[in-house]
C-alpha cells in the first residue's frame, strides 16, 4: 500500500507541475523542472551520493544523465528522485499530463544498502 501511495503521490505532482508547462505559452520561458542531475554538487551534501547513483542507473540503462532534471522526497528509509527529461518540455508535450514526452521516471535510492532499487516510469 505504501508504494500505491508513493505512485499516486508522483503521479500528482506530475499533473500539478504539468499543469504549470502552460507557463511558457503565457511566454514564460519553462526548460526545466529540479536540479540538473548531473549537477550533483547542487544537491543537499546527504543526497549527494544518491545522486551519483540515480545518473549511473540511468547511464546503465543506454539514457543520458545530463537530459534529467530532478527533485528529491525522502523518507526515514529511502529517497526517491522524481527525473524529468528534457523532452518533457518541448513544445508537442506542453499540457501533457502523466508523462509528457516518455523518458521520466522515479528512481529509487535505499539509504540502508545504499543503492538504486527500483526504477518506474511516470503514466
Amino acid at each position: 500500500m505504501k508504494a500505491f501511495a508513493i505512485v499516486a503521490s508522483s503521479l500528482l505532482f506530475a499533473a500539478v507541475i504539468c499543469t504549470g508547462c502552460a507557463a511558457s505559452k503565457r511566454g514564460v520561458a519553462r526548460n526545466h523542472v529540479g536540479t540538473p542531475l548531473v549537477q550533483v554538487s547542487s544537491f543537499e551534501p546527504a543526497f549527494q551520493d544518491a545522486a551519483r547513483a540515480a545518473a549511473q542507473s540511468l547511464k546503465q540503462s543506454g539514457e543520458k544523465p545530463e537530459a534529467f532534471y530532478a527533485e528529491v522526497s525522502s523518507d526515514d528509509k529511502a529517497l526517491v528522485f522524481h527525473l524529468w527529461h528534457e523532452s518533457a518540455f518541448e513544445p508537442a508535450n506542453q499540457n501533457v499530463a502523466g508523462n509528457p514526452g516518455g523518458k521520466c521516471r522515479d528512481v529509487w535510492y535505499d539509504l540502508v544498502s545504499r543503492g538504486v532499487t527500483q526504477t518506474l516510469f511516470w503514466q
